[in-house]
């Protein structure tokens, strides 16, 4: 069974899957294990964790990149190896005889006495007694043809049985523990409004006690919220300032933050005026590797503790509003009354597939559609890329509100797991037919012409800015049902041989692993993205661009690695909020 198809088997039959998943590498992760750990029942652990997190995790393997067969041995390599230093040393732990005879089989990574009695209570009597004189009383097939009066040649045939079908069984029994873990992990979450819907395994944590209003020289400021995910602190301010023409680099100066250890941390991120209300609205993250159980938020003369939490863990999304499901895509709506004909709505989404609902209503908005009475103008709220979305509709409080959204946005966040790809550059201005297949997820493209452009663009000063621009045209060859293609992103640039790194989370820094391997350096991105519109908004279509600037040499090929895919899918999503 190829790769693909294992993986589709995943989706449509998980009990199924996963055992053809297990059977088929089962003894290759038990041997990897081996080579670090010799306790079996680390080794059953660390097979068990593998499987168990490809399961959670298929959506982010690519077939285009490799096998399941080298993802499953990396990752059993990690945990054997991380296993092996937690422990400090490795113990040894004799196997039992009929924990060797199956291992030879490749499946002694799921053995325990437990586990065999279970297993040998699901062969037929004779079939277990025969297995048991052999492997717990020692005795000889021979020995055990006379004690049972039977062929000498009918013990072997059904000793081989036996142990296959004890093999099987002990397989089904990680299985059921395995999808039962799956299962659980599946239903457990953590959530804020502003983070949204995240797994309960992700690491974020909110400050207490906020919003928080300041007194400072400068002027009041107020701590909205903060929010430590994904090695970033997040920090949302609004600051009653005077007037003044340099406001940005005053600000920037006096509010950072500080670590524990001491380290001063500068934000970044969003930075805008309200004139009318004299105020500044500050959106901005400080990098930090780990979180912590307080920073130290210093705004001009004062300094405000940051105490931070880890966010709720929720069993259930009925727990946070009314989820609404699709194809594993679901939104989680909620409202509140601002007043008796005003209600607020509140979507989050979440999914554990590789195409996750980023947008709300048809984009671009239908004139049609803005028009039906129940037309909803949703606004992305929260931090970027949390899936979550607001909007204020009229309605009249007491009674049920109607809610349809039309059609739904999905967004494939590929980073550096984009499919990678070789593409030839023109020697001459003007266009090159190729054929150049590439997939994410199920859905399949390719780059059909590439076309050089001499570029000529006006600067301020009068004079000429000379560049060359290289147009990708890619189209969908076959996309799941009821979508079309919006938007690709992505980005160029060549191909060199590295050293890989991970992050020590005790000292922050990057330590080589001592592997080397094919890397990736981008050059440069494309923005805008290829935007495919459609209709009355056809003569926007954008194809996928790339530029070099005037004192750039134009490789004869270039690599492109596809960051970022956006397609439409038209289903609707309905619940009624009381």
């Amino acid at each position: 069974m190829t790769d693909k198809k294992l993986l589709h088997l995943l989706e449509q039959n998980p009990e199924e899957g996963m055992g053809i998943l297990m059977e088929h590498y089962m003894g290759l992760l038990w041997s990897a294990c081996r080579l670090y750990l010799t306790n079996p029942e680390d080794i059953r652990e660390c097979v068990q964790e593998t499987f168990a997190d490809f399961y959670g995790n298929r959506e982010r393997f690519r077939v285009e990149k490799g096998t399941v067969k080298a993802y499953l041995y990396v990752i059993v390599k990690r945990k054997a190896i991380r296993m092996a230093a937690r422990n400090g040393k490795q113990s040894a732990v004799p196997m039992e005889m009929l924990e060797e005879a199956i291992a030879d089989s490749g499946e002694d990574a799921i053995l325990n006495r437990e586990a065999l009695e279970q297993a040998l209570s699901q062969l037929k009597e004779q079939d277990s007694r025969m297995i048991r004189m052999q492997y717990y009383d020692g005795m000889t097939c021979r020995e055990i043809a006379e004690a049972m009066e039977l062929p000498l040649e009918t013990v072997k045939k059904r000793q081989q049985r036996s142990l296959k079908k004890l093999r099987l069984a002990l397989i089904a029994l990680v299985l059921l523990g395995l999808l039962g873990a799956c299962a659980a992990a599946v239903y457990r979450f953590r959530f804020n409004p502003v983070t949204g819907i995240r797994d309960s395994s992700e690491e974020i944590y909110m400050g207490t006690g906020l919003p928080l209003e300041v007194e400072t020289e400068y002027g009041k400021i107020t701590v909205e919220y903060a929010i430590w995910q994904e090695k970033r602190l997040y920090v949302k301010m609004t600051v009653v300032h005077p007037e003044e023409d340099h406001w940005s680099s005053v600000v920037h100066e006096n509010i950072w933050v500080e670590s524990e250890e001491g380290t001063r941390l500068d934000g970044s991120g969003s930075s805008g005026q309200d004139p009318e209300k004299g105020m500044l609205l500050l959106d901005w993250d400080f990098t930090f590797y780990k979180p912590q159980e307080q920073f130290l938020l210093h705004l001009f003369d004062q300094t405000v503790t940051l105490q931070m939490t880890a966010l709720t863990e929720y069993d259930s999304l009925d727990a946070i509003g009314q989820p609404v499901t699709h194809k594993g895509r679901t939104l989680v709506v909620n409202g509140n009354w601002k007043d008796e004909n005003t209600l607020q709505l509140n979507a989050w989404s979440y999914g554990k597939e590789l195409w996750k609902i980023c947008g709300l209503g048809h984009y671009p908005i239908l004139p049609e559609e803005r028009e039906k009475e129940d037309y909803v103008l949703w606004l992305r709220d929260g931090l970027d890329g949390s899936g979550s979305f607001t909007a204020e509709v009229s309605a009249q409080q007491g009674r049920p509100y109607q809610l349809r959204i039309p059609a739904v946005s999905l967004k494939a966040e590929l980073g550096t797991e984009g499919p990678l790809f070789e593409v030839p550059i023109p020697a001459e201005n003007g266009p090159e037919a190729v054929e150049i297949p590439f997939e994410v997820g199920e859905d399949r493209y390719h780059i059909v012409k590439v076309e050089r452009k001499a570029t000529e663009v006006e600067m301020e000063d009068g004079s000429i800015r000379y560049g060359t621009q290289v147009l990708l045209y890619v189209e969908p060859v076959a996309l799941e049902k009821n979508t079309k293609l919006f938007s690709i992103s992505a980005s160029w640039g060549r191909m060199n041989t590295g050293t890989s790194y991970s992050l020590n989370r005790e000292s922050g820094e990057l330590e080589a692993d001592g592997e080397t391997a094919p890397v990736f350096s981008a050059e440069g991105s494309t923005w805008p993205p290829a935007m495919y519109y459609e209709g009355e908004y056809a003569e926007y279509r954008q194809e996928l661009m790339l530029y070099y600037g005037p004192d750039e040499t134009i490789p004869e090929k270039t690599w492109v690695r596809v960051d970022r895919i956006i397609k439409n899918w038209e289903q609707e999503y309905r619940c009624t909020i009381r």
